[in-house]
Protein backbone atom coordinates (compact mmCIF):
# COMPACT_ATOMS: atom_id res chain seq x y z
CA UNK A 1 0.00 0.00 0.00
CA UNK A 2 1.39 3.38 -0.94
CA UNK A 3 1.22 6.52 1.15
CA UNK A 4 -1.42 7.99 -1.18
CA UNK A 5 -3.68 4.93 -0.79
CA UNK A 6 -3.33 5.08 3.00
CA UNK A 7 -4.26 8.78 3.08
CA UNK A 8 -7.35 8.28 0.90
CA UNK A 9 -8.57 5.33 2.98
CA UNK A 10 -8.19 7.45 6.15
CA UNK A 11 -10.26 10.22 4.55
CA UNK A 12 -13.05 7.79 3.64
CA UNK A 13 -13.28 6.18 7.07
CA UNK A 14 -16.00 7.61 9.27
CA UNK A 15 -15.57 7.71 13.01
CA UNK A 16 -18.43 6.48 15.17
CA UNK A 17 -20.88 9.02 16.57
CA UNK A 18 -19.92 9.94 20.14
CA UNK A 19 -22.53 8.78 22.68
CA UNK A 20 -23.09 12.26 24.05
CA UNK A 21 -24.15 13.36 20.54
CA UNK A 22 -26.95 10.81 20.56
CA UNK A 23 -28.16 12.34 23.82
CA UNK A 24 -27.86 15.94 22.61
CA UNK A 25 -29.49 15.26 19.25
CA UNK A 26 -32.23 13.21 20.86
CA UNK A 27 -33.09 15.91 23.38
CA UNK A 28 -33.09 18.61 20.71
CA UNK A 29 -35.21 16.45 18.39
CA UNK A 30 -37.77 15.91 21.17
CA UNK A 31 -38.62 19.58 20.82
CA UNK A 32 -40.03 18.81 17.39
CA UNK A 33 -42.69 16.62 18.95
CA UNK A 34 -44.14 19.65 20.77
CA UNK A 35 -46.20 20.85 17.81
CA UNK A 36 -47.72 17.41 17.27
CA UNK A 37 -48.42 17.02 20.97
CA UNK A 38 -50.05 20.43 21.11
CA UNK A 39 -52.23 19.74 18.09
CA UNK A 40 -53.31 16.38 19.48
CA UNK A 41 -54.19 17.74 22.91
CA UNK A 42 -55.92 20.80 21.45
CA UNK A 43 -58.07 18.66 19.18
CA UNK A 44 -59.27 16.63 22.12
CA UNK A 45 -60.05 19.67 24.23
CA UNK A 46 -61.67 21.95 21.63
CA UNK A 47 -65.21 20.59 21.97
CA UNK A 48 -65.04 20.64 25.77
CA UNK A 49 -63.83 24.25 25.68
CA UNK A 50 -66.62 25.19 23.32
CA UNK A 51 -69.18 23.70 25.68
CA UNK A 52 -67.69 24.95 28.97
CA UNK A 53 -66.85 28.49 27.87
CA UNK A 54 -69.72 28.85 25.39
CA UNK A 55 -67.34 29.57 22.52
CA UNK A 56 -68.61 30.14 19.00
CA UNK A 57 -67.16 28.44 15.91
CA UNK A 58 -64.85 31.37 15.15
CA UNK A 59 -63.32 31.24 18.64
CA UNK A 60 -62.77 27.49 18.41
CA UNK A 61 -61.12 27.95 15.01
CA UNK A 62 -58.94 30.72 16.41
CA UNK A 63 -57.96 28.49 19.32
CA UNK A 64 -57.05 25.62 16.99
CA UNK A 65 -55.23 27.64 14.32
CA UNK A 66 -53.38 30.14 16.46
CA UNK A 67 -50.56 27.87 17.63
CA UNK A 68 -49.52 26.88 14.12
CA UNK A 69 -49.67 30.45 12.84
CA UNK A 70 -47.74 31.78 15.82
CA UNK A 71 -45.20 28.96 15.51
CA UNK A 72 -44.49 30.22 11.99
CA UNK A 73 -44.09 33.74 13.38
CA UNK A 74 -41.77 32.40 16.10
CA UNK A 75 -39.70 30.65 13.46
CA UNK A 76 -39.36 33.90 11.54
CA UNK A 77 -38.23 35.69 14.71
CA UNK A 78 -35.81 32.96 15.70
CA UNK A 79 -32.86 34.34 13.74
CA UNK A 80 -32.85 37.59 15.70
CA UNK A 81 -33.30 35.74 18.98
CA UNK A 82 -30.50 33.25 18.30
CA UNK A 83 -28.14 36.00 17.18
CA UNK A 84 -28.86 37.82 20.42
CA UNK A 85 -28.87 34.87 22.86
CA UNK A 86 -26.90 32.12 21.11
CA UNK A 87 -28.23 28.70 20.11
CA UNK A 88 -28.13 26.90 23.44
CA UNK A 89 -29.71 29.67 25.49
CA UNK A 90 -32.36 30.27 22.80
CA UNK A 91 -33.23 26.60 22.97
CA UNK A 92 -33.70 26.90 26.74
CA UNK A 93 -35.69 30.14 26.48
CA UNK A 94 -38.00 28.62 23.88
CA UNK A 95 -38.81 25.77 26.25
CA UNK A 96 -39.48 28.18 29.12
CA UNK A 97 -41.85 30.18 26.88
CA UNK A 98 -43.59 26.95 25.86
CA UNK A 99 -44.03 25.80 29.47
CA UNK A 100 -45.31 29.23 30.55
CA UNK A 101 -47.80 29.15 27.69
CA UNK A 102 -48.99 25.70 28.69
CA UNK A 103 -49.41 26.82 32.30
CA UNK A 104 -51.33 29.96 31.31
CA UNK A 105 -53.58 27.92 29.02
CA UNK A 106 -54.12 25.24 31.65
CA UNK A 107 -54.94 27.64 34.49
CA UNK A 108 -57.10 30.08 32.53
CA UNK A 109 -60.86 30.31 32.75
CA UNK A 110 -61.55 32.84 30.02
CA UNK A 111 -61.07 32.81 26.29
CA UNK A 112 -58.72 35.82 26.41
CA UNK A 113 -56.37 34.08 28.86
CA UNK A 114 -56.50 30.86 26.87
CA UNK A 115 -55.48 32.79 23.77
CA UNK A 116 -52.66 34.52 25.68
CA UNK A 117 -51.37 31.06 26.57
CA UNK A 118 -51.70 29.93 22.96
CA UNK A 119 -49.61 32.91 21.84
CA UNK A 120 -46.82 31.82 24.19
CA UNK A 121 -47.12 28.18 23.14
CA UNK A 122 -46.94 29.06 19.46
CA UNK A 123 -43.96 31.37 19.84
CA UNK A 124 -42.11 28.88 22.04
CA UNK A 125 -42.68 26.02 19.62
CA UNK A 126 -41.72 28.11 16.59
CA UNK A 127 -38.50 29.46 18.04
CA UNK A 128 -37.44 26.05 19.36
CA UNK A 129 -38.42 24.38 16.12
CA UNK A 130 -36.11 26.64 14.13
CA UNK A 131 -33.21 26.25 16.56
CA UNK A 132 -33.23 22.43 16.78
CA UNK A 133 -31.31 21.66 13.58
CA UNK A 134 -28.93 24.58 14.13
CA UNK A 135 -28.06 23.38 17.60
CA UNK A 136 -27.51 19.81 16.43
CA UNK A 137 -25.43 20.95 13.45
CA UNK A 138 -23.15 23.01 15.68
CA UNK A 139 -22.62 20.16 18.12
CA UNK A 140 -22.33 17.21 15.70
CA UNK A 141 -19.06 16.06 14.15
CA UNK A 142 -18.94 17.06 10.47
CA UNK A 143 -19.06 13.46 9.28
CA UNK A 144 -22.43 12.87 11.03
CA UNK A 145 -24.12 16.24 10.67
CA UNK A 146 -26.53 15.18 7.92
CA UNK A 147 -27.74 12.14 9.82
CA UNK A 148 -28.22 13.88 13.16
CA UNK A 149 -29.85 17.04 11.80
CA UNK A 150 -32.56 14.88 10.24
CA UNK A 151 -33.74 13.74 13.68
CA UNK A 152 -35.99 16.78 14.28
CA UNK A 153 -37.79 15.95 11.02
CA UNK A 154 -38.39 12.45 12.32
CA UNK A 155 -39.68 13.96 15.57
CA UNK A 156 -42.26 16.00 13.66
CA UNK A 157 -43.71 12.87 12.12
CA UNK A 158 -44.05 10.91 15.33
Amino acid sequence: MTATETESSDENSISPIPRYMYLLAGCAALNSTNIGFDLGVSSGVALDLQEDLKLNEFQVGLFMGSAGFLAALGGLCSQAVTDWLGRRFTFTVSQVILILGLLVTMLSGTFILIMAGRVLVGLGVGIGFAVDPLYIAEMAPASHRGLLTSWPEIGINQ
